[in-house]
């Protein structure tokens, strides 16, 4: 989530916490700046981060990382799933 952050120059530290929730630190005198914006969805039966990352055209180890998650594992029908907010959206799946 912070791959090649400088500390001495970043305003902000995303830490996951083991309720899969994203954490933000700000340093002391860090001007306020808007968090990143997520999209979230409901995941289907037999759907995976790494099915929903590929219909989006995402990476599926930023997904994986953003839901707390490993790409592979078998999501729950309803379990909410959090995306960048660039994410393209995906032509809806016919039963």
């Amino acid at each position: 989530m912070n791959a090649g952050v400088d500390m001495k120059s970043a305003n902000k530290l995303v830490v996951p916490n083991s309720n899969v929730r994203l954490t933000l630190y700000r340093r002391k005198g860090a001007t306020d700046t808007p968090a990143p914006v997520v999209t979230k969805i409901r995941a289907r039966k037999g759907d995976t981060i790494a099915s929903i990352a590929a219909a989006r055209n995402l990476d599926a180890n930023d997904v994986a990382r953003l839901n707390g998650v490993t790409p592979q594992v078998e999501l729950r029908a309803g379990q909410e799933i959090r995306l960048p907010a660039t994410a393209a959206v995906a032509p809806s799946r016919r039963k």
